[in-house]
This record gives C-alpha cells, structure tokens and sequence, in this order.
C-alpha cells in the first residue's frame, strides 16, 4: 500500500562538482518562488553550473501547485526539494543539469510538510509523512529512501509503540553517527492563552528501533545539528512589564538547544536582529516575530526568515537573514522570501 510522500529522481551520483567552487565564501542559495505564474525553485548561487529556474516536471496528478522543504546535498551536487500537486508529494532531485525521470512513486497526504535530510555520503534521503495508513488512519512515517536503487523503506511508523498515531513532525537529520534523528510535537506547556509547543527527539537505528534522546524541549524544533547534539527551535519569551502582568512575544527567540541536557543558548531575538531600514534616515524599525530558521548543510549558518516592520503607518517585509551558528550576522540573503516554513535552503 501507498505508505509515504516520496518520489524518487535518479541521481547518477558520480560527480561532487557542488556550486560556487571550492573555498568561496559567497553563499549558495535555493529557494521557493514563483516562474511564469508557476511554483519553481530558483537557485541563487556563484557558479553558472545550476540553471536559476528548476520546475518540477508534471505527473500524472498534474502539474506541481507548491514546492517545499529544499535541500542540498552535503556537498552541494545535489539538490533535494518536495512538489506536492492534488495532495500528494514527490520527492524530487535536481542535478546542475536538470530534474531526471522518477523512479519510486509513493503517496501521501503532506499535512505539515515534509521534512526530508540527506545521508551523509549523500546517497539516500530519510522523510517524515503523513499519509493513510492501513486502517485508513491518518500516521506519520519515517522512510528511507536508496537513491541508486530506487528502494525505499520504513523506518519508524507512529503508533506502533503505543504512542500517538500522528506525530507532527517538524525536522528530520541522517546524523553522522548513521542515526536519523526526527523531532516531533508531543503537546504544548504554559497558560491556554499563550501555549508554548514541547518537542522531543528521537533516534531511529539501524533495527527500526525508536528511542527517546530526553522528554521534551519548550520550543518548536526548526533543524537538527549534523551530529544531532542540538537542535535549532523557536521559543516564546516573556518580557517583564508592570508586575504581577507579563507579556510574551510570539516565537520571537531563537535558541540552541542540547537535546541531552536542555541547556538553551539564544541565539538571535527582536532586540538582537538589527535590520536595514525601509526608508533611509528613518529609526523606527522593529523586527516583528521570527518565522522559521534553518541549517545550512554544513551546519555552519542558519538562515531566518524575519518579518520587518517600520514606520508610522507600519509598512512590512519579509527579509532572510543569515547567521553563524553562534548568532553572528552574516548578511541578508538574495531573492523574494515567502513564510513557508523551510522555503529556502542555504548550502553554506
């Protein structure tokens, strides 16, 4: 039966001719956009080796309506990105010279997207889905997929361990350890008016064997570290005002959180995100919340994408940001940001 939200494109994976050339410190960049009214993925890198428009090829659903969660290869040969069309979703690899024919075809319901991590030599692709199961149930999967042969499997399906049947799941990391690591939404902690997601990890083995790494982390999981020691999550964060009253911005901290220990190191903030102006000479800029973060397949940098607001009436746009992985700024990235969580994958 139909298990998960994968279709497969061979790869060929012969070359690591990556974008950009070796040592170049310009950043290399694919993000989801719009091409002739259609949705694309358009690649802003320092190499002519990439086309700047990949379309993902229609099937037998019809064309692509969204594209979600790209994602490069380690060493930037590859690129990995989901194409969802009447619910279901391929997962699709792009070579500098193009897309190829799919090989595996599984459907899927994409409920809350489709995170998808490579391997570490690149040669298979683990996905979290959302997809009917065999009693006709909503459930989440997490599958692995061998880019030469075209096979796939089940790694971990919810609720074959008592837990719940669908586990929305926010990140997925093939560690360096030969481990997938997933991060889950298991529920939600403070008051009812300003609830903060809890989200736990979980490593997945060699034998399918699901384990949890600690019981939660307050916050919403946005990446997972390549060795999976930490994750990248947003959290809501209280600031103090007339006592005994206290507010909270929505999601507006970043932090690092070690998944064995649950120390936090925040990362970047309104007040830590300076951003250029709207109207030069004009100093009322705020930064509103944080949208969503994510890694660079080094694990290096984390590109955020930030609502700006400036101005009296407020005018708003929507900037990446990219960061150390230690919070420093970097720059703002290229191009035309959208709020799909994951619309933009940086290679470095």
């Amino acid at each position: 039966m139909a298990i998960a939200a994968v279709a497969l494109l061979a790869l060929g994976c012969g070359d690591s001719t990556g974008p950009g050339g070796a040592g170049s410190d310009a950043p290399v960049v694919a993000r989801v956009g719009i091409e002739a009214g259609a949705p694309a993925l358009l690649v802003e890198a320092p190499s002519d080796t990439w086309p700047r428009v990949l379309a993902a090829p229609p099937d037998s659903t019809g064309p692509a309506q969204s594209l979600q969660e790209p994602r490069w290869r380690p060493d930037g040969a590859r690129l990995a990105f989901v194409a969802v069309a009447q619910g279901v979703g391929r997962l699709l690899v792009a070579t500098p010279g193009g897309t190829v024919d799919t090989k595996v075809r599984i459907a899927a319901v994409p409920y809350w997207g489709t995170p998808v991590a490579w391997s570490p030599d690149g040669g298979a692709i683990a996905a979290a889905v959302t997809a009917l199961g065999d009693r006709r149930a909503l459930t989440t999967r997490v599958v692995a997929a061998d880019l030469a042969t075209g096979t796939t499997r089940v790694l971990h399906e919810s609720g074959s361990d008592g837990g719940p049947r669908v586990e929305p799941t926010t990140a997925v990391r093939w560690a360096t350890d030969g481990r997938v690591y997933v991060a889950t939404i298991v529920g939600q902690t403070g008051p009812d008016s300003l609830p903060t997601p809890v989200s736990r990890v979980w490593a997945i083995d060699g034998g399918g064997v699901r384990r949890l790494v600690r019981d939660s982390l307050v916050g919403l999981v946005q990446d997972l570290a390549p060795d999976a020691s930490w994750v990248l999550a947003l959290r809501r964060r209280f600031v103090s005002s007339v006592a005994p009253f206290r507010t909270a911005d929505d999601y507006r901290e970043l932090a690092r959180i070690d998944v064995r220990t649950g120390a936090a190191t925040a990362l970047a903030s309104r007040e830590r995100l300076p951003v250029p102006l709207l109207t030069p000479g004009d100093p009322r800029v705020t930064n509103d919340r944080i949208r969503w973060a994510r890694l660079s397949a080094d694990g290096a940098r984390v590109v955020v994408a930030i609502n700006v607001e400036q101005g009296d009436p407020f005018a708003t746009r929507l900037v990446y940001r990219a960061l150390t992985r230690d919070g420093a700024a970097v720059g703002d990235l290229p191009g035309d940001p959208t709020e799909a969580p994951g619309s933009v994958a940086l290679l470095r």
